[in-house]
C-alpha cells in the first residue's frame, strides 16, 4: 500500500505524542568569522563588542604608534575610525551600547596619548583629555589613567579617583553601567598585588584564592560580579587560577579536564564567563566558556574552524557573541564567534535567532525528505545529537516550543 504524505505527517505527530517526555539537550555550536583589518594593514587585534553585536578592533602596534582602530556593524566589513585633526595614529579601546567608542590617540610615535570618544552614528569625535582609556560604559564614562592617576573621563569633565591615591599603583580594567569597576592595586592591605572592586567611592580589595598570591580583576557585569585570575607557585612554576567574585566571596572556577592553569577575562549579564585553560607541562592552551557551573572548550564547538588558531579572547556580550583574536592561515586577525541557536533553522538558510512553529514545519519537511538541509541546519536542528535529522528531533523541537 502506498503511503501518502498526510499519513507520514500523522505518523510523525504520533511519534511526537509518544515521545513527548524525552529530554532535549544540545551543545551550543559557534560560527567563526574574521573581522578584517584597518585599511593598509595585514593583521588585527580584537578589542570589544556591544549588545547589538557591533565590534571594535585595531590594527598595528599601539606602542610604536603605527596603529589604527576600526569597527564592524553586526559583523559587516571593517570601517576605519577617523583620525583626530592633526593626529596620525589611534587605537580603539572599547564600545558601548550607544555606539560610542573609547579611543586612544597619538600625534606621533614620540608623543603621549589623548583620550577621545568616537560616535559611529554621527561620525564625530570628542577629545576628553590626555591619558589612556581602558573601558567605556553606556553613560559615556571612560575608565582610564591620566598622569598615572586612576581617572574617569567624560564630556562633562574628568575626575581623578582619589581613593586610589594611597596605593603604590592601581589600574582599572573593566567598568560596568552602575559606575563600578575592577582591576588591581599594588601595596594594599596584604602588601602585595590584588584585585579590587570599586563602587560609590569605596574600594574593596578582593583578596585571593586559597594557596594563591597576586590576583587581578579582568571583567565585571552589571550585577557587580567580577572575574579574573589569581597566581600560585608550585615548585617555582607559576600557575593561574580563574576566579569568580560576588558579594565578598571569591570562588575557583577550575580548569578544563586535564589542565592545571586557567584565567577568566570577561562575564556578561547572564553569568557566562570566558577565559583560557591550559596545561603547564605541555604548553597546551585552549579557551573556555563557563555557564551554569560547567566549563566547556570553545574550540570544540566551532563548526568552521579550519585554518584558524585561537590565541586570545576579549569580551562576551549578553547575546553570547564572543570577540577574540587568533591566526587565520598564519595571519593574526580579530574574529567573532556567533552562537547557533539550537532548533533555529527558519527561514531556510537565513535563521532569525528564534525557535517557533516555522522551525518545526521546516524540520518536518526535512525529515520527510521533501527538502534538503545545509550543514548549519543539521547542527542546529539535530537535537538528539545522532548526526541526522529524524522524528526524534521533531519531538524535542516541539518540547522546546512548549517549554516556558
Amino acid at each position: 500500500m502506498k503511503t501518502t504524505q498526510c499519513e507520514k505527517y500523522c505518523f510523525l505527530i504520533s511519534l511526537v505524542i509518544i515521545g513527548f517526555t524525552s529530554v532535549a539537550h544540545a551543545t551550543t555550536q559557534y560560527r567563526i568569522s574574521g573581522l578584517g583589518t584597518a585599511q593598509g594593514f595585514v593583521s588585527s587585534t580584537a578589542i570589544g563588542i556591544n549588545n547589538q553585536g557591533n565590534t571594535v578592533a585595531s590594527s598595528g602596534d599601539p606602542f610604536d604608534g603605527l596603529s589604527r582602530g576600526f569597527y564592524n556593524l553586526e559583523g559587516s566589513v571593517a570601517t576605519d575610525i577617523p583620525f583626530l585633526p592633526g593626529y596620525f595614529y589611534n587605537w580603539a579601546v572599547a564600545i558601548n551600547d550607544n555606539n560610542l567608542i573609547a579611543v586612544d590617540n597619538r600625534v606621533t610615535v614620540d608623543t603621549g596619548y589623548d583620550v577621545s570618544i568616537y560616535n559611529i552614528d554621527t561620525n564625530t569625535s570628542t577629545v576628553l583629555g590626555s591619558g589612556i582609556a581602558n573601558d567605556i560604559n553606556n553613560s559615556g564614562i571612560v575608565l582610564g589613567r591620566s598622569s598615572n592617576d586612576m581617572t574617569l573621563f567624560s564630556t562633562s569633565g574628568n575626575t581623578v579617583v582619589n581613593e586610589f591615591g594611597s596605593y603604590a599603583f592601581a589600574e582599572g580594567y573593566a567598568l560596568n553601567n552602575n559606575g563600578a569597576f575592577t582591576g588591581f592595586v599594588k601595596g594594599g592591605t596584604s602588601g602585595g598585588t590584588q584585585a579590587f572592586f570599586y563602587i560609590n567611592n569605596t574600594i574593596t580589595e578582593l583578596g585571593t584564592l586559597p594557596n594563591a598570591g597576586r590576583s587581578f580583576g579582568r571583567g565585571i557585569n552589571d550585577l557587580n560580579q567580577v572575574v579574573g585570575s589569581a597566581e600560585t607557585y608550585i615548585v617555582n612554576t607559576l600557575y593561574n587560577k580563574a576566579f569568580f567574585w560576588e558579594n565578598g566571596v571569591m570562588s575557583d572556577l577550575g580548569t578544563l579536564v586535564g589542565h592545571d592553569t586557567a584565567a577568566a577575562v570577561d562575564i556578561n549579564n547572564l553569568g557566562q564567563i570566558i577565559g583560557s585553560s591550559g596545561k603547564k607541562s605541555s604548553g597546551q592552551s585552549t579557551f573556555f566558556i563557563h555557564e551554569n557551573g560547567v566549563m566547556m572548550s570553545l574550540e570544540d564547538q566551532i563548526i568552521n574552524s579550519a585554518g584558524w588558531y585561537l590565541s586570545g579572547l576579549k569580551a562576551i556580550n549578553d547575546a553570547g557573541l564572543i570577540i577574540g583574536h587568533g591566526h587565520y592561515n598564519g595571519q593574526k586577525q580579530a574574529f567573532l564567534l556567533t552562537p547557533l541557536v539550537s532548533g533555529d533553522i527558519a527561514p531556510h538558510t537565513a535563521p532569525d535567532g528564534l525557535v517557533n512553529v516555522g522551525d518545526l514545519l521546516l524540520l518536518t519537511r526535512m525529515v520527510l525528505g521533501l527538502m534538503t538541509y545545509t550543514n548549519d541546519e543539521l547542527i542546529s536542528a539535530d537535537l538528539n545529537n545522532n548526526a541526522t535529522l529524524d522524528s526524534g528531533d521533531i519531538v524535542l523541537m516541539l518540547q522546546l516550543l512548549v517549554t516556558p
